[in-house]
């Protein structure tokens, strides 16, 4: 089931490439916008639940500039409390904190995005796979991907 968004279609262009919000007022922790820059015509959200699931959301429009979201799947990951979201865009990766003090470990993982592989503005099915996990010290809240000065590509995690 599908609930309506009504967003006014020249809002739209002020919505970054890549969003992450967090909203106190639903159960989750944390959510990520993807899109491309093609004509768009549904966006992927991405939000972690206390519960221990990620889950992917839809946002698509429509002729009448009217929006829908809905949930398009959803998949138990990254510890027992995932909190915090971070999208790579260059690898299509998310990677999800555990924010879990349950066994005195927390954990990172890395999962593959699927938005539009074909490039054709269609959004790809926003679909998450697992891709790896690693143990971390307990209480990890937020994380960032950032690059050294030879390019080279690191994690932070904020405990």
């Amino acid at each position: 089931m599908a609930l309506p968004l009504h967003l006014h279609r020249h809002l739209l262009p002020l919505l970054p490439l890549f969003l992450l919000l967090s909203i106190s007022t639903f159960p989750t922790t944390a959510v990520v916008l993807a899109a491309t820059t093609a004509p768009v015509t549904k966006y992927h959200l991405y939000a972690s639940h206390y519960n221990g699931h990620i889950y992917s959301l839809s946002l698509e429009s429509n002729n009448n500039a009217t929006y829908s979201l809905s949930l398009s799947s959803s998949l138990k990951t990254c510890g027992l409390m995932p909190s915090w979201l971070t999208f790579d865009a260059a690898t299509r990766t998310l990677y999800c904190s555990d924010e879990s003090w349950e066994g005195g470990i927390g954990s990172l993982t890395a999962l593959a995005v699927d938005v539009d592989h074909q490039g054709d503005g269609s959004g790809g099915s926003g679909n998450l796979t697992e891709l790896a996990k690693t143990n971390t010290p307990v209480g990890g809240v937020s994380n960032v991907v950032y690059s050294s000065a030879d390019g080279r590509k690191f994690i932070a995690v904020a405990h």
